[in-house]
């Protein structure tokens, strides 16, 4: 048989078993067997150890050496024994599907081996930390970096002690040997300069043996010969060095913090024979094993309990220096931290962490291993590199990139504190510099889990099968690439404004959608529960995103039906003050639907066709999902304050509404410590054609207002028909309060960009003088168009303080609009609208950026403030 064996260098990932050891090269080779017309056939190599790695081709079809022929075929499975055989079908040479050839076989006899299990039987035990335990590192640590040749290599060209003391220690190396860094800068920038390891070079040092005796068949993993290469490399330090070895006990343990060994061959990681005629299982494949006591080496105290090892030489064929990705991969077991990379069906993390896919997002084979990923939040805690904000109340939050800034927000999901969300912004940064996207990346973490991939739709029955992974990254696009092992990531993992801007609990246990924010540990223990924790709003890419939480609570009525139309209008009781967030809707009809939502302050009964007393509060486009199925509605924030009646009108414009024949009008359908909800009417057409009495069917999703930080509003009105790029007008604060937000009456129905400025005093003489204002907001807002109040919302952490009868003046402008909506004023001064807490004064138009003004103008729109300080 005939190998030609090619690199594909192009943007590729491929499928990826996993264990706990360094994973298998992730891109593709082609290859030519003779007497078929299969040439340029792409197959893939999974593992992290030779004795659980398989072949496939690109589909995931398992491809396996036929021992009488010696080419690659499909491997079938044999019904009597299980065993995965040849189908005697030659890669490439047929459609596998029309064959009748499976998929995803696996060829292992029986279920891969823990590596627990696998060391267990050579006497090598792996010892994990404690679950959900933060381990204590020193800020320095002795990295003791031994190089040894092969018996057999003793010709080859191999690079110098000098050249590896480059690759490891050299400081932000822009170095041709390390031109992305060195595995010093890797740990360094991780920590954010809280670690650094200090990395000695000794050798080469010459093995007795060949690298094949070494590698003993099964690539040196599990094997007590290699650890004869270690008890040798370390006598020859002693006897021939003179090191003293505590000297690289940084913590004085009586132990070396770690030992690196570099050997001289090519990585056996690497699918094909090297350009010696080696193959996989006679080179050594990269890994990090922690000794029994008996395996252990000892001088004056001091015990080598540890090692790591990699290639010298990167590829399968040249001189080139070894990697940083793969040394610093086996490193990070060295400092207790755990692969991350699942079992061998899914790819865990994929390429978003060091310790997952070490070979990362580089655009080809020849730039793989120089950007390893940035550690994801949760390693960077396990090792103490890192706090997380904790979030547990509803807010607006802003985040910098975390791999400078070390910001990262975590969100308990059960009161243990064993699951939680970790929400970190991504961005192409350093060794992340060919992230496919940026944005935020949002984990969900289950300290008590197996990290055994599950999604959607798993053979199994999942989530009952109890499968998903202990650190996993919520991919926006809902499509589980990672666990279904089809990539290392992609453009839809992570979440911003241009692709998914939100994720929260699902519509219903079971029924997605996919990504959500419930939690597993509920009882029974597989089935999950609804947390009511939604992150949403999230902002474009950038270096500063935003984005809100809340922790919606939650009042249903039914969902059973029996009747519908294209309308319902109902009562709700607040008996505490609460923001509407969410409603689920009953829809007949699947596919695109147009809602409207209107309020008004009293009960609906006599106003049933009176559309002049009521507001327009939300007007959107849903995604109906039938009958039998909630609909999900978001209304922004509806506030609904403490000991009042509020009555609801949801029209269906093109379809119709479930909902059910009640009792009698105004009896109570549910409620609970928080809010009532009524029995209402149903209405064919808007405002008209009543049916009575009938039952809302649907969920309130809100967040509950503590009396502390209250919420409030003072509007003047939106319906205004005047309208220029900005407005200033002038607050009176009768009281110390606090601005959080504004209703804006934006024309548009589209994205919009506002900026608001602020100053103290009035506005009056400044209204040209762009420098008196400060700029304490800018983001892009989905307008509402005429009518409908567009809210912006301040950071939560940034709300603006007045004091009690210090004047303070607003601007308020949008960039790419048609216009912001005001009302013609009476008279510089007038007072607008004012309650007890403060007064809102006529300002003017503006036509620019402190361009024209138009007077007089009045503001339109609302102000949410408190009064806490």
């Amino acid at each position: 048989m005939k190998l030609t064996i090619i690199f594909i260098i192009s943007f590729a990932f491929c499928f990826l078993k996993c264990t706990e050891a360094g994973p298998a090269c992730p891109f593709p080779v082609q290859f030519e067997q003779d007497g078929t017309n299969s040439t340029n056939v792409k197959i893939f190599f999974h593992g992290s150890s030779p004795d659980q790695s398989f072949l496939s081709d690109s589909a995931g079809y398992t491809v396996i050496e036929d021992k009488v022929s010696e080419q690659f075929v499909y491997a079938i499975q044999n019904q009597t024994s299980g065993e995965i055989v040849s189908s005697g079908i030659v890669v490439g040479s047929v459609d596998p599907a029309a064959a009748g050839i499976p998929k995803g076989l696996v060829p292992f006899k029986n279920q891969p081996k823990t590596r627990r299990q696998l060391f267990k039987e050579t006497a090598l035990v792996w010892e994990s930390p404690p679950r959900n335990r933060r381990l204590s590192l020193p800020s320095v640590m002795k990295n003791l970096v031994v190089l040894v040749r092969f018996s057999d290599h003793a010709g080859r060209r191999l690079p110098s002690q000098n050249d590896f003391n480059i690759l490891f220690n050299r400081v932000d190396s822009n170095h041709a040997l390390a031109p992305t860094g060195s595995v010093r800068d890797v740990f360094r920038f991780n920590s954010y300069g809280k670690f650094t390891l200090q990395s000695s070079i000794y050798g080469w040092i010459n093995l007795p043996r060949t690298e094949s005796y070494y590698a003993n068949g099964v690539s040196g993993f599990g094997s007590s010969r290699y650890i004869e290469a270690l008890h040798f490399a370390m006598n020859s330090l002693r006897d021939n060095f003179r090191i003293n070895f505590s000297n690289f006990d940084a913590n004085n343990d009586g132990r070396v913090d770690m030992v690196t060994m570099i050997h001289s061959g090519y990585a056996a990681e690497i699918f094909g024979t090297d350009q010696y005629g080696t193959s996989v299982n006679n080179r050594i494949w990269s890994h990090h094993w922690r000794l029994p006591s008996s395996s252990m080496w000892a001088h004056n105290g001091v015990v080598v309990h540890q090692y790591s090892t990699s290639p010298a030489l990167f590829g399968l064929s040249g001189s080139e220096i070894g990697r940083i990705g793969v040394i610093s991969h086996e490193i990070g077991h060295a400092i207790n931290l755990p692969d991350l990379y699942g079992t061998y069906q899914g790819n865990g993390i994929g390429s978003y962490d060091l310790m997952s896919n070490h070979w990362g997002f580089a655009p080809s084979y020849s730039q793989s291993q120089l950007y390893p990923p940035i550690m994801s939040p949760w390693t960077k805690m396990t090792v103490g590199w890192l706090d997380p904000i904790l979030i547990v109340k509803s807010g607006t939050f802003n985040i910098a990139p975390s791999a400078v800034s070390g910001q990262v927000y975590r969100i308990d999901l059960n009161t243990e504190g064993s699951e939680y969300l970790l929400i970190e912004n991504r961005q192409p940064i350093k060794f992340d510099i060919y992230l496919p996207t940026a944005g935020l990346a949002i984990w969900r973490i289950d300290e008590t889990a197996m990290n055994v991939e599950g999604f959607p739709g798993q053979p199994g029955n999942w989530p009952f099968n109890g499968k998903h992974y202990k650190v996993a990254l919520l991919q926006a696009d809902g499509e589980y690439h990672l666990e279904r092992r089809i990539n290392h990531g992609d453009r839809g993992d992570l979440f911003h404004a241009d692709g998914m801007d939100w994720i929260g609990p699902s519509l219903e246990l079971l029924d997605g959608p996919f990504p959500n924010t419930d939690r597993y540990s509920g009882f029974p223990r597989q089935l999950p529960q609804q947390t009511g924790v939604r992150i949403r709003d999230i902002s474009p890419s950038r270096w500063s995103m935003e984005f809100k939480v809340d922790f919606l609570k939650r009042l249903s009525t039914t969902f059973i039906g029996g009747n519908g139309a294209a309308g319902n209008m109902f009562d709700v009781f607040a008996k505490k003050t609460i923001v509407l967030r969410l409603l689920h809707l009953h829809l007949n009809v699947q596919g695109p639907v147009s809602v409207e939502v209107w309020t008004r302050t009293g009960t609906h009964v006599s106003f049933e066709s009176k559309p002049w007393l009521w507001q327009r509060r939300v007007v959107a486009s849903v995604d109906g999902r039938g009958r039998g199925k909630k609909t999900m509605l978001d209304v922004g924030g509806i506030q609904l304050n403490a000991n009042t009646r509020y009555s609801f009108y949801i029209i269906i414009l093109n379809g119709r509404m479930r909902y059910t024949n009640g009792n009698r009008v105004g009896r109570a359908v549910n409620e609970n410590s928080d809010c009532i909800v009524y029995e209402g009417v149903g209405l064919s057409v808007p405002f008209h054609n009543v049916f009575s009495p009938r039952i809302w069917n649907g969920d309130l999703h809100y967040d509950v207002i503590s009396s502390g930080r209250e919420s409030r509003r003072l509007q003047t009105h939106f319906d205004g028909d005047s309208g220029q790029d900005g407005v200033m007008f002038d607050i009176i604060p009768y009281t110390d309060l606090n601005i959080t937000a504004f209703d804006l009456h934006i024309f548009d129905s589209s994205e919009v960009m506002v900026r608001i400025f602020a100053k103290n005093g009035s506005f009056v003489g400044s209204e040209n003088n762009c420098n008196c204002w400060k700029l304490i907001e800018e983001t892009i807002v989905a307008g509402q168009g005429m009518n409908i109040a567009t809210k912006v919302e301040l950071p939560d952490n940034a709300p603006v303080p007045l004091k009690h009868q210090e004047m303070h003046s607003f601007y308020i402008s949008i960039v790419n609009g048609t216009g912001l909506g005001n009302s013609l004023g009476e008279g510089s001064g007038t007072i607008a609208a004012q309650n007890e807490h403060m007064a809102i004064v006529e300002g003017v138009g503006v036509a620019s950026l402190c361009g024209s003004t138009f007077h007089d103008r009045v503001f339109n729109g609302a102000i949410h403030y408190s009064l806490e300080n």
